[in-house]
């Protein structure tokens, strides 16, 4: 284990001001409406409403129609209908009557009308029969996506729809405990979004006042880590609470199920499991496998042969299935709304420890291009680097001593990134304990190389500042004195009572992102959108007037277009949402 107290004269001096114990969590007399760019067909929530009637429909259902065929019929009092015969664990899925196709286009309201049966009906859902929420929420979860604007008829106008549902929603979700998710396809569509929800908390309404689960404390570091984000200076270390979002075991509920595929099956067995170590558990687990598939093999030959019986070959054969297993269980085509805040907030550059795909998911359906280290070698807008191997390349996956060491002497340049970010950026980790040894290894050659500079400097300019924030789920009194470079948010006092207790904290996680992602996004890029008006202000159509009065002069003169800053002014009116075949003749 590393030891601290040898390296805290190297270690980065801590603010010197006194925090204030954070508030307890209480339970909420409402809920919360998220917005993210995403895929509504991968989040995982209690309730999705789909835009469409048709269990055929292949944009919605790309593998064909859930269950049993879906033949009832939709009229203007039941606009909204729930598929039958969803599996257990899986989202309930909701048709809903929104297509309009006469000339004439409908008003938002109408579509808003499909809405609120949705809302209305999905909530009574997720509330009967002792139903609990999904993943373990604190909170049932509805999502639904900005209705009518694909082929529904409503794109010409949907700055109108995305102002009228965010009015909706947040007054929904505001005497009903129950969260929401708005999800946008396009970025263009999530800044009219986040610019209409700034415009609404601007608002004297304070029964509507969307943020009251954050105290002062959690709202000072919103806008700490926001202020981080949009200068481009915020990476992201996730760790395996990230996953369990998403219903997924950490490292010791799997070794618990690797356990019982291992054969370790009475009770008084897995309680002297668990006195384990982590890593010891997964090492023995290694050599009861191994064994278990040794036997298999000689079974298979009739008793006799089955290869090489050493202890080397038995641990081979051990950790092959171990990963097998871990892979298998850890795969996952879903994702929750803590990814989804995740991949939208601003950021290049991720860490984790994860094995799972649930945040590569995310990206992908927020449009955003991701390298996957040390797997992918492409040009991307983001990477991320998994120390702990992945479900895509099971061989890599670290359980044991002997699955290899992820900061070790074969993998020093990953080492290295992992230290590039501690001294470059500011690490935000999330769902990460800092109980993990190779990271703590990783962080103190950080601390004793700053603390080499630090010492060779006769006159330091300024203090240096902490290189990361860490956003737990309690308090963690000695976190200061272990980690005095590290900035502790929690978001609750003292320790979680219970799981209800520590799925509010987690809850209030989700809020805490959200509300980062609401301040670092700049809102500005549907400023010049045609189809998104209705989401602009009176100094927005100021300013588009004059932006779009720039793009005809531009268009018009010819010689601008081989000035050097040309493509700098193209790429911004772009950026704000021009059409870029309208800036060229």
């Amino acid at each position: 284990m590393l030891c601290l107290a040898s390296t805290t004269a190297l270690a980065l001096r801590a603010r010197g001001s006194p925090r204030a114990p954070p508030p307890r969590a209480c339970a909420p007399s409402g809920g919360h409406l998220f917005v993210a760019q995403g895929d509504l067909r991968r989040v995982l929530a209690d309730a999705v409403l789909y835009p469409t009637t048709d269990t055929m429909d292949a944009e919605w259902f790309p593998d064909g129609a859930p269950g049993e065929m879906f033949e009832r019929s939709f009229t203007l009092e039941r606009r909204v209908q729930r598929l039958d015969n969803i599996p257990d664990g899986e989202p309930s899925v909701w048709l809903s009557w929104v297509r309009y196709q006469d000339p004439e286009p409908r008003p938002p309201a109408w579509f808003v009308g499909a809405v609120e049966q949705f809302l209305r009906d999905a909530f009574e859902w997720s509330c009967a029969d002792g139903r609990r929420p999904l993943c373990g929420r604190q909170l049932p979860l509805l999502a639904l996506p900005v209705v009518g604007t694909g082929e529904s008829g409503a794109k010409p106008i949907a700055g109108d729809m995305i102002a009228a549902l965010i009015s909706l929603l947040r007054a929904f979700v505001a005497t009903r405990a129950v969260d929401v998710l708005l999800v946008t396809k396009s970025r263009q569509m999530l800044s009219a979004a986040q610019a209409t929800r700034r415009r609404y908390d601007r608002l004297p309404d304070g029964a509507l006042r969307p943020w009251a689960a954050l105290p002062p404390s959690l709202e000072a570091a919103a806008h700490r880590l926001a202020a981080l984000a949009r200068g481009g200076r915020l990476a992201l270390f996730l760790g395996s609470g990230v996953s369990r979002a998403a219903a997924l075991p950490g490292w010791t509920e799997l070794l618990s199920e690797c356990a019982r595929a291992a054969g370790v099956g009475s009770a008084a067995e897995r309680a002297q499991l668990a006195k384990l170590s982590v890593t010891e558990q997964a090492t023995l687990l290694q050599v009861r496998l191994g064994k278990r598939r040794l036997a298999a093999e000689r079974e298979a030959h009739g008793g006799g042969g089955g290869g090489d019986a050493s202890p080397e070959r038995v641990a081979e054969l051990g950790r092959q299935e171990l990963q097998r297993l871990a892979a298998a269980r850890l795969s996952c085509e879903r994702y929750a709304v803590l990814h989804a805040l995740l991949a939208s907030l601003p950021h290049a550059a991720v860490v984790t420890t994860n094995s799972d795909l649930c945040y590569d998911a995310a990206c992908a359906a927020a449009g955003v291009s991701l390298n996957v280290l040390p797997y992918d070698t492409r040009p991307s807008e983001r990477w991320l680097l998994k120390l702990h191997g992945d479900v895509h390349h099971p061989e890599d996956i670290v359980l044991t001593y002997s699955s290899g060491a992820p900061y070790g002497a074969d993998r020093e340049a990953l080492s290295g990134l992992v230290q590039a970010l501690l001294i470059t950026k500011h690490m935000l980790f999330v769902g990460f304990s800092l109980r993990d040894t190779s990271f703590n290894q990783v962080a103190t050659t950080v601390r004793r190389a700053l603390g080499a500079a630090d010492d060779a400097e006769e006159e330091p300019s300024a203090a240096p500042q902490a290189f990361g924030s860490a956003i737990t789920l309690s308090e963690r009194p000695f976190l200061a004195e272990l980690w005095p470079d590290l900035e502790s948010i929690p978001v609750s006092a003292g320790v979680a009572a219970d799981e209800a207790d520590r799925a509010m904290r987690r809850r209030i996680t989700e809020v805490l992102l959200d509300r980062v992602c609401l301040i670092a996004s700049p809102g500005a890029e549907h400023v010049l959108a045609p189809t998104l008006a209705g989401t602009r202000t009176a100094a927005d159509n100021e300013l588009r007037e004059e932006l779009e009065s720039l793009a005809e002069a531009l268009r018009d003169e010819p010689a601008c277009r081989d000035a050097a800053a040309f493509e700098v002014v193209e790429s911004m009116l772009i950026e704000l949402g021009y059409p870029p075949e309208r800036l060229r003749p």
